[in-house]
């Protein structure tokens, strides 16, 4: 019975060890934990500043261009508006052009690529306009070689 007691003693020591052993790491883990929590969060304070700041000098940059670009006179307003939408159209439909024009060329030279790779025989003239739609159109004729 002595020697039961001696060894429930002993494996109770054995245990208190252990429970301090895992005490002590869960300590040092949420000391860890702590700081970590503590650095993420000074961390993310900057971060709010530092958008805070950015968002400041986005208002004053904002009240600062209106000024620049802005007019007194509303009328003056509505004419530089106009002005800047014709632009704005005029741009769109240049753009409209030259992409219609760079498709057709993208077509011609895959065209012409395909003809080279199989050596087909091609047409001997083609017929060129150059004058815009709408207008008298000036057409001449080339053969492709001179292309």
């Amino acid at each position: 019975l002595n020697d039961q007691l001696e060894e429930a003693l002993v494996q109770n020591s054995k245990l208190e060890e252990q429970l301090h052993a895992y005490r002590t790491k869960l300590i040092a883990n949420d000391l860890l934990r702590t700081d970590e929590l503590h650095s993420k969060e000074s961390e993310l304070e900057m971060t709010k500043a530092a958008q805070e700041r950015a968002k400041a000098e986005l208002d004053r940059l904002a009240v600062e261009s209106g000024i620049l670009a802005g007019h007194q006179n509303p009328k003056q307003k509505i004419q530089h508006l106009k002005k800047i939408k014709q632009e704005n159209a005029d741009l769109k439909l240049q753009v409209a052009r030259l992409e219609a024009r760079a498709k057709s060329q993208e077509r011609q030279l895959t065209t012409l690529r395909a003809e080279l790779e199989l050596d087909v025989p091609r047409p001997k003239r083609r017929q060129l306009c150059e004058a815009p739609r709408g207008a008298k159109r000036s057409c001449i004729s080339r053969d492709r070689a001179d292309l």
